[in-house]
């Protein structure tokens, strides 16, 4: 079985001991990502939120052929204990398993003309009000980053800036303007360096 596995955070340039190739592709299926779930070292982790904008995710190849193994080795590097929280649809028996309605909806289409066996993805939920009583808003998260201590907010900033360009969500863009947490090329790296010379 050909079994693909979606990405769009740190999966991508931080994949440890998942067996999976290293090149990503950029023209996964559209689906509704966002910086909306605290992670449990402050981080502001992507995951699919229902009410967010379309992006396009990006995906690459599981070296498994089992479904099975290949959703137990995501849930391992996600370190988390239950099954559930990794998607999944399978084209071969029709089976699907998504924490949101239509998601493998879009999902299913888009493998098809892929021909894949299979797709797999981290199916994590939100959470941002049940760990800080307050709602998901662009306000709040800023407040909540610009709060963080040394430690965690430079998890943080790593995490958002790390993010791959194409996941640019409304979230994102908030943040980048706010706290000029964006990612700089090459280019702008080096005039930066020059800038900062002509001022030293």
């Amino acid at each position: 079985m050909q079994i693909a596995v979606l990405g769009w955070g740190s999966l991508i340039w931080d994949p440890r001991d998942l067996k999976s190739g290293k090149n990503w592709n950029k023209d996964g299926p559209l689906l509704p990502i966002e910086f909306a779930r605290i992670s449990d070292n402050g981080r502001l982790t992507l995951v699919i939120c229902s009410n967010s904008n379309q992006v396009n995710v990006l995906w690459t190849m599981m070296e498994h052929k089992s479904l099975e193994m290949a959703r137990e080795n995501l849930k391992e590097r996600e370190g988390t204990l239950n099954i559930d929280r990794i998607g999944y649809v399978n084209l071969v028996d029709n089976t699907q398993s998504s924490r949101y309605d239509g998601i493998a909806e879009v999902i299913i289409p888009w493998a098809k003309s892929k021909k894949l066996g299979a797709v797999i993805w981290t199916d994590l939920g939100v959470r941002f009000k049940d760990k800080i009583q307050k709602d998901l808003n662009l306000k709040n998260i800023i407040d909540y980053l610009g709060n963080l201590n040394s430690t965690k907010k430079e998890l943080a900033k790593e995490y958002i800036m790390n993010a791959p360009k194409q996941i640019n969500t409304e979230y994102r863009k908030g943040i980048e303007e706010s706290l000029g947490w964006k990612k700089r090329n090459l280019w702008q790296s080096i005039l930066r360096c020059i800038q900062l010379e002509r001022k030293g």
